[in-house]
């Protein structure tokens, strides 16, 4: 049934699938950033989708684990798949997660009648999060999953925990235990099996209102003496057999009682049991029916007043037969053949516990019987539970972290043999340490991208602007060319060859590129400004000047391209109109170090001195004017005067300039040693041509870069002293 029930799924799944957008490309690198500094590349990303992120079985038996695997990995995503009621159970998950979709904004603007009304909206962003493995928490209990599913949005789809597998497709996989799918059973099923190496649930803790079980009995108004056989089960896993099995044990047993709580439709299971009951001749008294409890740490409570728990069939209890274990029950359950009828056989052999566990009715009665009558055995039991969950003694059932770890080891291992015959996993790979910037590792995979796909043209170019990062211009050249014969129409490797060519001085072809940049997409800027660059450096001003305009006029506020027309009208000597575009670089960018540069230039020229005076200042900002000074003469290296009294330091005064404006500035050193007093020193670093010229000034002592001393009150340019005397 569960496997037609799945086929229907996929069928209706491809018919509804075939109608969206096709799956977005897993190669961009911009999803693979963190700001968590303890990010590594390779730690894989790990989504989960379910509409039970709360107080429900699922939300349960699969917060600890979850969390286990955050402390693996930073990269936990959470998708809800429909609106569901939060809960103080859907804090604990958004502790968990980097991301949970149901808190964001457009799932905040929806109604409940339009949540992910289209699911493509939901899987496109699934698919654009990159997902290495997306776990599906609920299987076919979901009805959104399988169109989820058979999408296949990420890397590894796996089925775990809600369901037996959804039945859809055989790239898929379905997260079992050696227990719960033996060996042999792979035929049954379309997902592919992964079997962990213990029990594929564990939790750390059931939270519960703590309570004696004397007092628990007392309550519920049960004797002390009492055998009490506990059944919490809804009443859709409920059946006849189930029925009958209960009350032939607890006719078998003197002074039994059973107790059966779930959800569902009490009046059916009541006339279930009383049928049951009348058939076999015992009081119906004997079956007590419990309301349900607000809470779960409430209900939980009922386990200290039980002896034996009595599992469900074909359907085994999930969170309700790990509670009776957690709370130190004994339970008896019947074996299956398929996984949801293993899993309380799974929990008590991963327990060490064979006792309570059957083949048949016939089995499941006589442990029922037995585990009534033989207190001894109980007790044996509920002491191994006990040791079960000491920290020296800890079983995998209670260990959530060796849970996840073996899952995350799994999910690695499959991924690492997907990518041994996977360019796109390589490709991944290449990506995800480039942005670490790790760019050996991305080479590395890159290469082997290539190696596996040679007609990947996103490969050659990555791995390109990788070398090209490292200085590689010549490798870089020749990636970026290998890639544009595969794609051409590649605007970004376009701009990056035209980068690596001009890097080597060949702007010929670099202004080729860049013109075949503008062809591909004429609407951006980066590839104007590069062109109208090396037509300035071709001294082809027109062109220049035509470049840099169109650049204005695809974005009017871009201060670099406003600055670049104020040098050109420089070079035709319209002062006036340099000092326009200087100006209106400057308002759409004030820290443009450039164009406060160009400016002083552009004023000094016009003889509006006090203004372009301090304008130049900049210059110290300047990254190209920084690397021409000498390091012992730059700011870093020395403060800079500020015009202030030096008397008993040494001020350091250098020729900045040509030899011109050193004669023409030399001459305000005696205003200058006035600032200093008697005691105050200047040296002036001197060039060698104008040495015998300077030595007839007095007041300073003459140096060249070898005598000065390695600390200095301040340093001054030749060229700053009358701004700082004006002051």
């Amino acid at each position: 049934m569960a496997k037609l029930i799945g086929s229907l799924y996929a069928q209706n799944a491809q018919r509804t699938l075939a109608n969206f957008p096709k799956p977005l490309p897993r190669s961009s690198s911009g999803n693979r950033t963190s700001t968590n500094p303890d990010t590594q590349p390779n730690q894989l990303r790990i989504g989960f989708i379910s509409v039970n992120f709360r107080r429900h079985p699922v939300g349960w038996c699969s917060a600890d684990t979850i969390g286990a695997l955050a402390k693996l990995t930073p990269h936990i995503y959470l998708y809800a798949t429909s609106k569901f009621k939060q809960d103080d159970r859907t804090q604990v998950f958004e502790a968990i997660a980097c991301k949970c979709n149901w808190q964001e904004e457009c799932w905040q603007q929806q109604k409940e009648s339009e949540t992910f009304n289209n699911l493509s909206d939901l899987i496109a962003e699934i698919e654009q999060d990159d997902l290495d493995v997306l776990i599906d928490l609920d299987s076919l209990t979901a009805s959104r999953h399988p169109e989820i599913l058979i999408r296949k949005p990420a890397r590894l789809c796996v089925s775990w925990l809600g369901f037996d597998a959804p039945y859809l497709c055989s790239d898929n996989y379905n997260l079992g235990d050696r227990h719960t799918h033996p060996p042999g059973i792979e035929d049954y099923y379309i997902e592919r099996t992964l079997r962990l190496p213990d029990s594929h649930m564990a939790v750390a803790d059931f939270p519960s209102v703590k309570i004696d079980g004397k007092v628990q009995r007392k309550l519920l108004k049960l004797r002390i003496k009492d055998i009490i056989y506990l059944c919490v089960t809804p009443s859709i896993k409920l059946n006849r057999d189930t029925v009958e099995a209960h009350i032939q044990i607890i006719k078998s047993v003197p002074n039994s009682l059973l107790l059966y709580k779930g959800r569902g439709d009490l009046d059916i299971v009541k006339s279930l049991y009383h049928e049951a009951c009348t058939a076999q001749g015992i009081d119906r008294k004997r079956v007590k029916f419990l309301t349900l409890t607000s809470t779960e740490e409430e209900h939980r409570s009922i386990y200290a007043a039980a002896d034996v728990m009595l599992d469900s069939y074909p359907y085994n209890g999930g969170s309700h037969t790990l509670e009776a274990l957690w709370f130190d029950l004994p339970v008896v359950t019947r074996l299956g053949e398929q996984s949801f009828a293993r899993m309380g056989y799974s929990f008590l052999i991963t327990l060490g516990i064979i006792d309570g566990i059957a083949q048949s009715w016939d089995e499941y009665i006589q442990w029922g019987i037995r585990l009534g009558n033989d207190k001894a055995l109980r007790d044996s039991i509920r002491q191994r539970l006990i040791k079960s969950k000491q920290p020296e003694h800890l079983s995998p059932l209670w260990n959530p972290a060796k849970l996840a770890e073996d899952m995350y080891n799994l999910f690695a291992e499959i991924l690492e043999g997907q990518r041994e015959h996977d360019p796109d996993s390589e490709f991944e790979l290449g990506n995800r340490f480039w942005q670490a910037g790790n760019m050996a590792e991305a080479a590395r995979h890159y290469r082997q991208a290539i190696a596996l796909q040679s007609d990947r043209a996103e490969t050659w170019g990555n791995l390109g602007t990788v070398l090209h990062g490292e200085g590689k211009l010549d490798e870089a050249i020749e990636h970026y060319q290998k890639s544009l014969q595969l794609n051409p129409v590649n605007f970004t490797i376009q701009l990056n060859l035209g980068k690596a060519l001009q890097a080597k001085g060949n702007n010929r072809a670099a202004g080729e590129c860049y013109k075949k940049a503008i062809d591909i997409d004429p609407d951006q800027i980066t590839p104007h400004n590069r062109l109208g660059d090396i037509f300035f450096a071709q001294y082809n001003l027109d062109e220049a000047f035509a470049c840099f305009q169109r650049a204005i006029e695809i974005d009017p506020t871009y201060a670099f391209s406003h600055g670049r027309l104020g040098v050109i009208h420089l070079e035709w000597h319209q002062v006036d109109l340099a000092i326009a575009c200087f100006r209106r670089s400057i308002l759409h960018n004030p820290e443009y170090a450039n164009a406060h540069i160009n400016l002083s230039l552009a004023l000094l020229l016009k003889g509006e001195y006090q203004e372009g005076f301090l304008e130049y200042e900049w210059r110290w900002r300047s990254t190209d004017i920084l690397n021409s000074i000498p390091n012992y003469l730059q700011p870093v290296s020395q403060p800079l005067w500020d015009g202030s009294n030096f008397s008993g330091q040494t001020l350091l005064v250098y020729a900045e300039q040509g030899l011109g404006d050193t004669i023409q500035f030399i001459r305000y050193i005696p205003l200058v040693k006035e600032l200093g007093g008697e005691d105050g020193r200047i040296l002036f670093d001197c060039p060698e041509s104008l040495a015998a010229l300077l030595s007839q000034i007095s007041g300073i002592s003459l140096v060249d870069s070898k005598q000065i001393p390695a600390t200095l009150r301040s340093v001054c340019s030749s060229d700053e002293l009358t701004t700082h005397l004006r002051n």
